[in-house]
């Protein structure tokens, strides 16, 4: 039961920010690279995950150049932690997680950077009736490099809004009890270094 809805809320957060992004206006940038998110590892230490959650069609018609995953992964006790990623073509279909749950009707804490791994991580609990949730989320697959001058100067004129620069977003989300904070975390750690690979195609495939 904790399994469907996590993968119900996944789907229902991303077609809230549609309907934030669509609201705030949208700003063209160069293009990102698409990553092959699809490929990401299905398992990952004791992590293993459930079959892909299907996409609803008015998220694909929304987002064109996005490709999603989303799927539930398990540890060998049986704890889900629900794994989003987006990689698009077009900044315009990444979207800022702190629109999607207050648009769904859920109170959110501030969000605050944690490090795991050496990584500044946005992490947020959030609460609606008698649900509680924890969610990590934060940008990677930086395809920008900054060893050149012409690559400082392309980065500064596509750095806005902490979007551009970027191919892909990672959300990470779990019950908001102790149980599934220490299974979040335990996951955000497993998942990093294949995570790191994925990230490096991004300078490859500009």
């Amino acid at each position: 039961m904790q399994n469907h809805k996590l993968a119900l809320l996944g789907l229902t957060l991303l077609l809230a920010a549609l309907a934030a992004d669509h609201a705030l206006g949208r700003l063209v940038f160069n293009n990102p690279p698409r990553l092959p998110v699809e490929s990401f590892p299905r398992a990952i230490g004791e992590w293993k995950a459930g079959p892909d959650q299907p996409v609803d069609p008015s998220i694909r018609e929304k987002l064109p150049t996005a490709t999603i995953v989303d799927r539930v992964y398990q540890n060998g006790f049986g704890q889900p932690v629900e794994l989003t990623l987006v990689s698009a073509q077009d900044y315009n279909d990444l979207h800022d997680q702190r629109l999607c749950l207050p648009a769904q009707g859920w109170q959110i804490s501030d969000p605050k950077l944690v490090a795991i791994a050496g990584r500044q991580i946005n992490f947020v609990s959030a609460a609606r009736n008698d649900e509680k949730i924890e969610m990590l989320f934060w940008l990677a697959g930086k395809n920008l490099r900054d060893d050149t001058l012409p690559e400082r100067l392309r980065s500064l004129r596509t750095t806005v809004a902490g979007v551009q620069g970027y191919s892909l977003l990672v959300r990470l989300t779990a019950t908001g009890d102790e149980d599934g904070h220490r299974a979040l975390f335990a996951f955000a750690h497993a998942m990093l270094p294949p995570l790191a690979k994925l990230e490096a195609q991004a300078l490859q495939r500009r």
